[in-house]
């Protein structure tokens, strides 16, 4: 069975889903100055994640 390259596309819809979602994840971490690595390595370990919005 030979492998076929998809470029500049996401292979299914699941997949371009999962992609936006940690997309917006580590956006909405740079934004909070929140270390991106850190933080996936917290979600990971199961550790709860909040945000502090401030006014």
């Amino acid at each position: 069975m030979g492998y076929t390259q998809v470029s500049n596309t996401f292979r299914s819809t699941e997949g371009a889903n999962h992609h936006a979602r940690i997309a917006g994840f580590t956006s909405t971490l740079r934004k909070q100055n929140i270390n991106v690595f850190s933080t996936i390595m917290d979600v990971f370990d199961g550790k709860e994640i909040t945000f502090v919005v401030l006014k």
